[in-house]
């Protein structure tokens, strides 16, 4: 065992090493006392105010509550409230989490989204910027590799938020929905791709936390440009359902289904297993992780 714990810690290196505030911090949720040497640590950029691609914003507030809520919930590989059930035990566990302010030019940067939009009017950028710790074992060596190496390393939130508003620009039309608080950060995990463009694990705070990591040519992370991103006044049914399921419209059935968040072809859920328990707005859908698995 003690081969085992030398090699992952030659292997991660002192960059995942906590330092001697930041183990008393993993501590407190510890059940036995942790030593430094036997713990990995990584800090996240995990949301933000800016579009992103569900044409979504996180407001000022919901964000604080993140950054409230978050510490003491767990790292997932995937989402545990995803549609293929409850991925189990975490593999990490979050103990810190901030907001931090900045100019929309030095989020850009720091998240190394250059195509990035802020909706019309905001003058501020906020990122909520999280550590989670988690345990060097045998059976864990390979996911802490990969993420040291940059191949695991997108993160997405799973939250959920009680009230929406719409984004309108100068000439009135909606451009983006404001998800705003009360609300709770429930989980983080390491996905595919997150709806938040630069929601990834940074590198060591020696690079002043900036991620190199290439970034795709030409404006693909600008929702309100890319097609992949749009949902526009004149898609179709063929439109809303084909690319989320595989399906035409002649199978989605009735008019009704033919809207993605009551759709069981889907959401995979029948309208009758939508959440009843507090808070209300887990009964819409969309905010409901247990119909929807939301995140961001």
């Amino acid at each position: 065992m003690k081969k085992i714990q030398q090699k992952l810690r030659h292997l991660s290196g002192k960059a995942a090493t906590p330092s001697a505030d930041q183990l008393a911090a993993i501590n407190r949720y510890a059940i036995e006392e942790l030593a430094a040497a036997d713990v990995y640590v990584r800090t996240m950029y995990l949301a933000h105010n800016a579009i992103d691609r569900d044409r979504e914003v996180m407001d000022a507030a919901l964000l604080d509550a993140f950054a409230r809520t978050l510490p003491g919930k767990g790292l997932f590989v995937r989402h545990p409230t995803g549609f293929d059930g409850d991925s189990g035990p975490g593999e990490g566990r979050f103990f810190e989490a901030r907001v931090q302010e900045m100019t929309i030019d030095a989020a850009r940067a720091l998240l190394n989204e250059p195509g990035l939009m802020w909706p019309p009017g905001e003058t501020s950028a906020r990122v909520l910027v999280a550590s989670f710790y988690s345990i060097r074992t045998g059976e864990n060596e390979a996911l802490l590799a990969k993420i040291d190496a940059g191949v695991a390393g997108d993160v997405s939130i799973g939250f959920w938020a009680s009230e929406r508003s719409a984004i309108l620009d100068a000439n009135g039309t909606r451009i983006a929905t404001r998800l705003q608080a009360p609300g709770e950060a429930l989980e983080a995990s390491l996905v595919w791709l997150g709806a938040q463009p630069g929601a990834r694990i940074r590198k060591a705070a020696g690079d002043n936390g900036r991620d190199t990591s290439p970034t795709p040519s030409g404006n693909l992370e600008n929702p309100l440009e890319n097609p992949l991103f749009k949902t526009r006044p004149t898609d179709t049914r063929e439109d809303l359902i084909g690319p989320l399921t595989g399906k035409t419209a002649a199978d989605a059935g009735t008019s009704k289904q033919a809207n993605p968040l009551e759709n069981s072809l889907v959401t995979g859920k029948a309208a009758g297993k939508l959440a009843t328990a507090e808070p209300d707005g887990w009964k819409v859908p969309w905010m409901n992780p247990l119909v929807s698995g939301r995140r961001a």
